[in-house]
C-alpha cells in the first residue's frame, strides 16, 4: 500500500506544484502618459493578476498571473483600458 501512495504522489505532485506557480506575461503598453494611466491599467487588470508592475516610461508591463486567466485574456481585458497592449514575450 505504501508503494502505491509513494507511486501516486510522484505522478500527481509535480503537476500540483507546476500549477500554482505562477506564470508572467510582458506586456508591451502603448500611449500611457501619467500616472493615471498606469493606475486604470493596474486596475482593470488586478483580478486577473496576483502581482502588476507597470513602467509607463518603457511603456511596458508584467503580470504574474496563475490559472484559470490566460495570457490571451489578460491582454484583451489591458486592451479594454483604450491602451494598445501586446504581448512581449
Amino acid at each position: 500500500m505504501k508503494q502505491i501512495i509513494t507511486v501516486v504522489m510522484a505522478l500527481l505532485l509535480p503537476g500540483l506544484l507546476s500549477a500554482a506557480e505562477p506564470q508572467t506575461l510582458k506586456m508591451k503598453i502603448e500611449g500611457m502618459t501619467c500616472g493615471m494611466c498606469e493606475a486604470k491599467v493596474k486596475k482593470q487588470l488586478s483580478s486577473l493578476c496576483k502581482e502588476i508592475t507597470i513602467d509607463r516610461e518603457k511603456g511596458e508591463g508584467i503580470c504574474k498571473y496563475g490559472s484559470p486567466a490566460t495570457a490571451d485574456q489578460i491582454i484583451q481585458e489591458a486592451n479594454k483600458t483604450g491602451f494598445k497592449t501586446s504581448k512581449l514575450n
